[in-house]
């Protein structure tokens, strides 16, 4: 089935291509196209690059990696091609929201929030990180984490988090805790102005041991309409 699953998403890149829907294809294999940051006071995740994609190795770790686009796009769709080596440990408390994911594409909106020359020197790394990506005469709105849930999650569900207005989660697809190939899709509806792509995988609060091997990333992207630069949510 997860052959078929990827062969299916295969089929459905060359159907966007068919109706001429303009498709970017995240380059997962080179190292130069990646920021790797670290987060305070948690062990950052392995990172390895090779010509069957890009591979991160958690052992009771988080971190994230940021791919800047070279230019702003409009994105309506995101598809993904990764193997599954391991399985994400059980939270302690199943009742909360996932403070751990197997699997997360951030997706980095424009808008008007920008930091101020006091908070800047207080923010940690990856904040000043992401207000960076902002387009230089515009902002962040925010980062969109597309994030897979725990088999009792709902998908489509979200939530602000709270210890950043910055962050939002939503629950794109459902961890059924057998490793191998997914083909994972998400529909962004609206669309989404979108200036740098974010991928990670944590560990740190269940004390996790798995690996993830991505092989392709896709962006689908929006008719432009004109108002590129303009958040709608």
């Amino acid at each position: 089935m997860n052959r078929l699953a990827l062969s299916l998403t295969v089929i459905v890149s060359a159907a966007n291509a068919a109706l001429g829907q303009k498709t970017t294809r995240v380059p997962v294999a080179d190292p130069q196209a990646w920021q790797n940051l670290t987060y305070r006071r948690i062990p950052p995740n392995t990172v390895d690059f090779s010509s069957s994609g890009l591979h991160l190795a958690v052992r009771s770790s988080a971190s994230p990696l940021i791919h800047p686009l070279a230019a702003p796009m409009r994105l309506k769709k995101v598809i993904v091609q990764l193997e599954i080596i391991g399985t994400l440990a059980k939270p302690s408390d199943p009742g909360r929201w996932d403070e751990d994911s197997l699997f997360r594409l951030g997706l980095v909106v424009n808008g008007d929030k920008r930091l101020s020359p006091f908070s800047r020197a207080l923010a940690p790394d990856w904040v000043r990180r992401l207000y960076s990506l902002a387009p230089k005469d515009g902002g962040v709105d925010r980062i969109v984490f597309l994030m897979m849930g725990s088999p009792s999650a709902t998908i489509g569900a979200r939530r602000l988090h709270p210890s950043s207005e910055l962050i939002e989660e939503r629950i794109a697809w459902l961890d059924n805790g057998a490793p191998g190939l997914r083909a994972l899709e998400a529909v962004l509806d609206p669309p989404l102005d979108v200036s740098a792509l974010w991928i990670s995988a944590d560990g740190d609060d269940t004390k996790s041991a798995y690996a993830l091997r991505i092989k392709s990333v896709e962006a689908v992207h929006a008719e432009d309409d004109g108002s590129l630069g303009k958040e709608r949510r």
